[in-house]
């Protein structure tokens, strides 16, 4: 099968491409029930969809562990009221993935609401058959 994308050419096998779906659909998955737990300040389902080692790098360059960030969210500093999927998509590595999306996210932080064009390039990885997230960067778009 080939497949032509803006020029590119690529050979693929059916068998691989299924795969591919299947990763890029459970991926997203996790990264939207991601979303969900954030505005709904559920830490625990959060928490879930998160390997232990998570590491959050926020817009200013700060690196933060995931339990600071659980813990930030559970006292309010981090307060999400929407987040907007504007587009997302994946790329998959064998037992490794990114995820990258657009997201318009409307949340009070330390004390500032606001609606911020986030982009969120999260890593993933298969631990135990379930694909979690490792690490996430946020920047603007």
């Amino acid at each position: 099968m080939r497949i032509t994308i803006r020029g590119l050419r690529m050979r693929r096998r059916e068998s691989v491409n299924a795969i591919d779906e299947q990763v890029s659909r459970e991926i997203v998955q996790n990264f939207r029930a991601q979303l969900e737990a954030m505005v709904a300040g559920d830490t625990v389902q959060l928490a879930h969809l998160l390997t232990g080692a998570f590491t959050l790098t926020h817009t200013s360059g700060y690196v933060q562990a995931k339990s600071e960030w659980m813990q930030q969210i559970e006292d309010g500093v981090f307060d999400y009221q929407d987040a907007e999927e504007v587009c997302t998509s994946v790329h998959t590595d064998g037992d490794n993935s990114v995820l990258t999306s657009d997201v318009v996210v409307r949340a009070t932080v330390y004390g500032d609401h606001d609606a911020w064009p986030l982009r969120f390039t999260v890593d993933f990885t298969c631990v135990g058959g379930a694909w979690l997230a490792s690490r996430s960067t946020v920047t603007t778009f």
